[in-house]
């Protein structure tokens, strides 16, 4: 309800200005054409420039050095604004609230004077139907006996019959009535009209109204006067003048007759017409610095301004019939990969984090169709979900986290999110708390157009791991914590000290511990349906920070 009243009063106070230089610099001059644009522009503008609402910021000490941003601050502050999202009190109250009230108020009236624009509407319809039209080049010339006539509406002419269409009198009032035609008169009318039926509170939209008509009368009588008849001109306004009910039309013997006169005997001497005109400019500039911006401090923007979600694509590997490994039983890890992605996405209830999936079904897309919807979703981070396998080794168990060898852009932002993803698994899950990386190239880290992880879950030929990681309570906690670490990367970064944490990373190279594969035999095995499937016989280094003495482990790694 406020700011309808602040948006009401706003066009009230714009109208009001622009009217007030019309009516001390612009009213009764003889450039008419030039104050039926100014009018039908200053109602137009009224209504937009408060409407527009563009915000603009500024610091506490911007606010306290300049006196004039403290008045703009006042006249432009939208009271009653809320600035921050709360919580939602709902309450039961009576319908016969004052708001409601006034609101219904407000409505009637404005529906009053609609249907007195429809009275007048159909009075001209009916004009129309009980007489005949003749079609004359442009126009409808309807000839009656309507005694307000003559008058016109849009392409329609109405003719009192009882004057002579021949005549001298006849052919000026033709004249006339044709100019309000030819210049679209009845366009200006209706419009107002309009905007009259919702702004009636408004004197003002009245006022313009009220100028525009007999603006239209000034300039139609400009043009229906032959030569030097000026006063004979007169004299036939005077003679004739006659009062009507029907304020949608155009009629000949309009009651401004004092000022139509003045209007026709007054010499147009040329007076100083541009300085009038041209401070039209700074006045409008005015109202819109006024009333077109509203002035807030930086802090409320801070709290206006949604953030943007941070976008993270959640990638379960394998898919369709590419199953991955196989545990006891038969189980295949493409379905816990799937299974923890999904949980990843239902136990977000973060607005400000947007979880994609590469995958929602047990369907396959390609590693390069991977990264373009990475690519796509304009992703911060890229996490893909899998379960290691070592078949010759089943005693090798626990999570892993894997990040790029080759691709450097973002190796520091890798190695932070890494870091913080083991020291959560660690909480719920035997982890390898050293962060790898693999000789052969891991695809969708290396081609990743952000910071980016491959996490086992595990190893799903070991069955402590697999009865673990199988069960849909632990897929929970692990997905948990991997949204967890997402929230806390997200943090880090904000937080001023994220270059120089970056730059600690990025320097210093035995933070965690590094897999290097060499591998030694890749047999492809056929597996559904003449899909291949890669296992690779590799023998595995492990550095412990700069060690120089290795320990050597001979495993099976399943890709």
């Amino acid at each position: 309800m406020k700011p309808l009243l602040l948006y009401l009063l706003q066009v009230i106070v714009i109208s009001g200005l622009l009217y007030g230089y019309y009516h001390l610099a612009l009213r009764n001059k003889t450039f008419h054409r030039y104050n039926r644009f100014y009018l039908i522009a200053a109602a137009l503008l009224s209504i937009i420039i408060p409407f527009l609402n563009i915000p603009l910021y500024f610091s506490d000490a911007e606010k306290e050095s300049s006196f004039v941003l403290q008045t703009l601050t006042v006249i432009s502050s939208p009271g009653g604004e809320e600035t921050f999202a709360g919580p939602v009190v709902t309450q039961t109250e009576s319908w016969f609230t004052w708001q409601n009230m006034l609101t219904s108020l407000y409505i009637l009236v404005g529906l009053i004077v609609l249907i007195r624009l429809l009275i007048s509407l159909v009075f001209i319809r009916r004009v129309l139907n009980n007489n005949p039209v003749e079609k004359i080049d442009r126009i409808r010339f309807v000839n009656t006996a309507e005694p307000s006539a003559p008058f016109s509406f849009f392409r329609w002419m109405f003719w009192n019959k009882k004057i002579e269409l021949q005549s001298e009198k006849g052919q000026q009032i033709f004249r006339h009535e044709l100019f309000h035609i030819e210049q679209k008169h009845s366009a200006d009318i209706i419009l107002l009209e309009l905007i009259s039926v919702v702004f009636w509170i408004n004197p003002f939209f009245h006022l313009i109204k009220k100028e525009i008509k007999a603006i239209h009368e000034f300039l139609a009588d400009r043009f229906a006067i032959k030569e030097n008849k000026h006063w004979e001109y007169a004299e036939l306004l005077l003679m004739q003048a006659l009062d009507t009910s029907h304020h949608l039309v155009n009629p000949f013997f309009h009651n401004q007759i004092k000022r139509r006169i003045a209007m026709i005997t007054t010499s147009q001497k040329p007076g100083p017409r541009y300085f009038r005109k041209i401070m039209v400019l700074p006045l409008t500039a005015l109202a819109v610095i006024l009333f077109a911006f509203s002035y807030r401090n930086k802090t409320e923007k801070e709290i206006l301004t949604p953030e943007k979600p941070f976008t993270v694509v959640i990638d379960a590997g394998h898919g369709g019939e590419d199953a991955g490994a196989f545990g006891l039983n038969g189980i295949k890890e493409k379905n816990i990969n799937l299974a923890v992605a999904l949980k990843i996405k239902e136990l977000n209830k973060d607005k400000n984090l947007n979880i994609v999936l590469t995958r929602e079904d047990d369907s396959y897309p390609d590693l390069q169709g991977r990264n373009d919807l990475t690519i796509d979703a304009g992703a911060d981070l890229f996490i893909s979900i899998h379960v290691s396998s070592a078949p010759h080794n089943d005693q090798k168990r626990g999570m892993e986290v894997f990040i790029a060898s080759q691709n450097k852009t973002y190796m520091a932002e890798n190695k932070i999110l890494g870091t913080i993803l083991l020291s959560n698994f660690s909480q719920i899950a035997n982890t390898d708390m050293g962060i790898k990386q693999r000789a052969q190239r891991i695809y969708v880290l290396e081609q990743a157009p952000c910071p980016s992880v491959l996490i086992e879950c595990g190893f799903i030929s070991n069955k402590d791991d697999l009865a673990f990681v199988k069960e849909s309570a632990n897929q929970k906690k692990i997905a948990k914590a991997i949204l967890d670490a997402i929230d806390q990367y997200r943090m880090q970064k904000e937080d001023e000290g994220w270059e120089a944490r970056k730059s600690a990373y990025r320097n210093v190279d035995n933070i965690t511990p590094k897999l290097k594969d060499d591998f030694k035999n890749i047999k492809r095995l056929e597996n559904y349906n003449g899909q291949s499937k890669t296992v690779i016989e590799a023998d595995s280094i492990v550095f412990h920070g700069n060690s120089s003495n290795p320990t050597l482990s001979k495993d099976q790694v399943a890709i």
